[in-house]
């Protein structure tokens, strides 16, 4: 069975001033919300724990930068291995490449990654693969 980890929270979000700007961020998916017995944090986008310890938070809710769900590691292991859970994740990505030379020699290119990740024991295992791709301008 493959679960999705989270989710995306788009909503209002009302100021001192009185003016609506919009509000969107990561939160963690219901099946770890319920396993890790989340609690909604005193801050939009914050997750505390049974013992009101901060353990999960979307960054881009509490502070400038791009989305994450950062989420603290002991607590998310032992809420998979409580629940013979595994996660998997995969890298995927791309980047254009233009090369250096004003000559007519000019190289243009991408270069593609992508790979698959799992945790075993205390270390992360898996494997990615870079594919280059290079043409003539």
């Amino acid at each position: 069975m493959l679960v999705l980890l989270l989710s995306v929270i788009v909503g209002k979000k009302s100021s001192i001033q009185s003016k609506a700007e919009t509000l969107s961020f990561l939160k963690p998916s219901s099946l770890i919300f319920d396993n890790m017995k989340l609690k909604h944090g005193s801050q939009e986008g914050s997750y505390i724990d049974e013992a009101k310890n901060a353990v999960c938070f979307a960054a881009e809710a509490l502070h400038d930068t791009k989305a994450h769900l950062l989420v603290k590691k002991e607590p998310f292991l032992k809420m998979l291995k409580d629940n013979d859970l595994e996660v998997v994740w995969t890298l995927l990505g791309e980047k254009g490449v233009i090369g250096g030379s004003f000559s007519s020699n000019h190289n243009y290119g991408r270069i593609e990654f992508s790979g698959a990740f799992y945790i075993d024991g205390d270390h992360i295992e898996g494997k990615h693969k870079i594919f280059t791709t290079t043409c003539s301008g």
